[in-house]
């Protein structure tokens, strides 16, 4: 096991190293990260954007870019006339990435892992409740609906789950705020807030953000709850056939010690894959569920940055979630071993 560990991890590095470089250069053709301060009401004058762009190293070629980005550089003062004089300020100094130094946001000129840790508690207040709830719905409905294979409750949360599962998020979002928001509010009814996390200058309580997260959350909840309890319903149905099962059953157990212990315990092999390949994406935030709703998350900030070619914050977030990837795929290979006593790691 310790090897397995050992090796895994190790293995991790050249391909995190691959990743950062094949985002990198995509990152960089998006656009110029320096267009959005010629849209500014104060409008810099071209001298002043040269000097930006050497003090980011923007003038530099795309591959000295990414070295300064991954290891950094010790520039503090450069010849930018060549007449000579060094130059105090012309050129920035940071650490790289591999020593801790996220950069600075080109838009904001805050350093990244501010701007970053400012929107993951949003996301996390909305994601973490909504994965809670999506295992819960998908889990009890997925182990009714292959319990009672064929039935007409079968039937109808197929077809549910089936219905949902095809349709864009977007248009859950739009539904549930033409139900909720809209229609609530002109029956008369109890309606939710459209968007944002509450009113300006409330304190962020439980009680002021339920309202808020409602809509939201059960937009995320419907999509991947209706995903997940399809695998839910195959994986038991896949294991409730087997001899074990039919043994068990022989000697007297009952349905529901068969159904706990034995069954779902087996058919959580495949589940345990898809959910550690989701989880890292919580982490991420949901970008369509986020701009509808304009909860100021992680997703939106993606969007935001997207739209300024701000690459420092889309580079950080990115590379943040490929090391969970990375990390929650070794996870989840340990787990198979505790779910499952027959897999052996070597």
């Amino acid at each position: 096991m310790n090897n397995y560990a050992v090796r895994r991890l190790l293995q991790a590095i050249p391909l995190l190293f691959v990743i950062s470089l094949i985002l990198f250069f995509l990152m960089n053709s998006i656009g110029d990260p320096l267009a959005s301060l010629t849209n500014m009401p104060r409008r810099p004058s071209s001298e002043q954007i040269t000097q930006a762009r050497r003090r980011l190293g923007l003038d530099q070629p795309i591959y000295m870019q990414y070295v300064y980005w991954l290891v950094g550089n010790d520039w503090t003062t450069i010849d930018a006339d060549g007449d000579g004089d060094r130059e105090e300020g012309v050129r920035g100094q940071r650490r790289g990435i591999l020593r801790g130094d996220l950069g600075v946001s080109l838009v904001t000129q805050q350093p990244v892992e501010e701007r970053i840790i400012d929107r993951l508690g949003n996301t996390m207040i909305l994601m973490f409740p909504a994965f809670v709830l999506i295992l819960v719905v998908s889990f009890a409905l997925g182990i009714v609906s292959a319990v009672r294979q064929y039935t007409l409750l079968d039937d109808i949360l197929t077809t549910i789950a089936f219905l949902f599962y095809s349709m864009p998020i977007f248009l859950i979002s739009l539904g549930m705020i033409l139900l909720f928001a809209v229609a609530f509010r002109n029956w008369g009814l109890p309606h939710l807030p459209i968007a944002g996390m509450g009113r300006p200058g409330d304190a962020r309580t439980l009680g002021t953000l339920l309202p808020y997260m409602i809509m939201p959350m059960l937009s995320l909840a419907l999509v991947s709850a209706a995903a997940y309890m399809r695998y839910v319903r195959a994986s038991v149905l896949e294991v409730i056939n087997q001899d074990f099962v039919r043994t068990a059953r022989s000697k007297g157990i009952s349905g529901r010690r068969i159904l706990f212990v034995h069954v779902l315990r087996n058919a959580a092999l495949p589940l345990v894959t898809v959910i550690g390949l989701d989880l890292p994406f919580l982490l991420g935030g949901a970008i369509v569920t986020e701009s509808v709703f304009a909860w100021p998350g992680m997703g939106m900030l993606f969007m935001e940055s997207l739209d300024r070619a701000d690459y420092p914050v889309l580079m950080a977030m990115l590379m943040m979630l490929a090391v969970f990837v990375v990390l929650s795929q070794f996870i989840t290979d340990l787990l198979y071993s505790v779910v499952d006593p027959r897999v052996r790691l070597g």
